[in-house]
C-alpha cells in the first residue's frame, strides 16, 4: 500500500514527493516514508501506521491530541514519535486521521555536551466508534530492528518495523 507518490525503482531511486509505502515483514510489517524535511517524512510515518490501525478515510476530526517526543537522535526520535500514537490509540482509544509537526529539529548541546532531537504536534482524530471504525489489527511496539532515518540529496526518507 503506497501513500501518494513513491520512490522511483522500487525505493532506489530519489522520492518524488512526500509520502509512505507499507512493507511486508516477517511476523511484523515495515513502513518507509519520506518528504522535503525530516518532519514532512515523520508525519508520512504516522499516516502509514494510522492506515495499519483504521481507514483515516473514515476517521473524522473531531478532536486533537498534543504530542511530543525527544530523543538523542533522529531514529530514536521516530520510535518515540510512533509510540506515543500506539500509546494514544490503546490507551484512550482514539484512532486517527492526520498528522500535523508544528516543531521539529535538534536543540542545541546542553549542559553534558549533548543535543537532543524534538518534535511538537498534533494527532487528529476521534475516539473508536465501534459502528463506523473497522480496526485491521493490533500494533503492538515499534522495533529498531532495519531503524532507519537520513537525509538524502532530495530530501529525508526513514524505514522502521513495528511488531504485529
Amino acid at each position: 500500500m503506497t501513500g501518494k507518490a513513491g520512490y522511483e525503482a522500487g525505493g532506489a531511486g530519489e522520492p518524488t514527493a512526500a509520502g509512505f509505502r507499507l512493507f511486508a515483514h516477517t511476523a511484523d510489517a515495515g513502513i518507509e516514508a519520506w518528504g522535503r524535511d525530516p518532519a514532512t517524512a515523520f508525519a508520512g510515518a504516522a499516516q502509514a501506521l494510522f492506515t495499519m490501525i483504521c481507514p483515516p478515510e473514515s476517521v473524522e476530526g473531531r478532536r486533537q491530541w498534543p504530542v511530543e517526543a525527544r530523543a538523542p537522535a533522529p531514529d530514536l526520535l521516530l520510535v518515540d514519535y510512533l509510540e506515543e500514537i500506539i500509546y494514544l490509540h490503546e490507551v484512550e482509544g482514539a484512532v486517527f486521521r492526520e498528522a500535523r509537526i508544528d516543531q521539529m529539529g535538534r536543540e542545541p548541546a546542553g549542559p553534558g555536551g549533548r543535543a537532543a532531537w524534538f518534535l511538537r504536534g498534533v494527532l487528529v482524530g476521534e475516539p473508536v466508534d465501534k459502528n463506523r471504525h473497522v480496526i485491521h489489527g493490533h500494533v503492538k511496539a515499534v522495533t529498531l530492528h532495519d531503524l532507519l532515518v537520513e537525509e538524502r540529496p532530495a530530501g529525508w526518507y526513514l524505514r522502521v518495523i513495528v511488531d504485529l
